[in-house]
């Protein structure tokens, strides 16, 4: 949608929504706020009602002439104000109550805003493990693995994944890949130590 503002710019938002007297809108991965008297107008028509936020998520109420976005449909969009650490809390207190499908659905909020972000790919992979949702399981662990390829406990984790799903071959080299990469680390820190004995 075409955002007209009170200096004559446009901006293009995917969504907006009221809160208090600023209007949130929408930006790429991010959220731009701006006072009510900085927008004149959406897609050419003027904000005619206030959208009211409440808890869990932001309740779409309002009607820019025809209806927000031509049809006057209320939407809800949670995560628009959410950031992908809060994202990634629900999804650990998910877990801790066993809701592990929520948890799944948290953790991919957190990846829709930063698709990297290791955490929640390694979060999302050991959920569907305890599904027993292997080949998920595996696909995430190879992301989690691929993107911390120096990582012992992504290694370890894929290697966990391929096991229980019986493919005994991929598990003993991942937990190769683990053990050479943990030796590794042992050595670098003996090596760290016996400099710091000498200085």
């Amino acid at each position: 949608m075409r955002v007209r503002l009170a200096n004559g710019r446009e901006m293009v938002a995917e969504s907006y929504w009221h809160e208090g007297d600023e209007v949130r809108l929408v930006v790429g991965r991010g959220v731009v706020g701006l006072s009510r008297r900085q927008v004149r107008a959406i897609n050419g028509k003027p904000i005619v009602e206030t959208i009211e936020t409440r808890s869990g998520g932001v309740n779409v109420a309002a009607e820019v002439g025809g209806g927000l976005f031509g049809s006057g449909r209320s939407v809800t969009l949670p995560a628009a104000m959410a950031t992908k650490d809060e994202c990634f809390d629900r999804a650990v207190d998910h877990l801790a109550d066993g809701e592990l499908d929520q948890a799944i659905a948290a953790y991919q909020e957190a990846l829709e805003i930063d698709p990297v972000f290791i955490d929640a790919i390694q979060g999302i992979a050991l959920a569907y493990a305890d599904k027993e949702m292997f080949d998920e399981a595996i696909v995430w662990g190879k992301k989690f693995a691929e993107l911390a390829p120096e990582e012992t406990l992504a290694h370890t984790s894929l290697s966990m994944f391929y096991q229980r799903k019986g493919m005994i071959a991929e598990a003993e080299a991942e937990g190769a890949k683990a053990r050479m990469l943990d030796w590794k680390r042992q050595l670098a820190e003996e090596a760290e130590q016996k400099d710091d004995d000498e200085s």
